[in-house]
């Protein structure tokens, strides 16, 4: 059937195939692994892409917009520091 679709130009489509008849191809079971490791490392990443940028912005004081805040001598500090010009 495949073939034949394939032939006649068609190049697409869905098959389902039984979950039980699937687990046999080694290359499925590749596939999965590969997904479900590609899936851990992105969350991973973006856990700690958030913790480090939840303590970077804890360190330099919170967002940029806070630094109205800040006394002149300190903003003019944190602005030299993260390499701002104070135009």
């Amino acid at each position: 059937m495949i073939v034949a679709r394939s032939a006649a130009g068609k190049d697409f489509g869905v098959i389902l195939v039984p979950e039980g008849l699937i687990e046999f191809i080694p290359q499925v079971g590749t596939l999965i692994l590969i997904l479900t490791l590609t899936l851990t490392l992105t969350l991973n990443l973006t856990v700690t892409l958030t913790l480090t940028l939840t303590l970077t912005l804890t360190l330099i004081g919170g967002y940029p917009d806070q630094g109205a805040q800040r006394t002149p001598r300190r903003r003019a500090r944190a602005t030299r520091r993260h390499g701002l010009s104070t135009d």
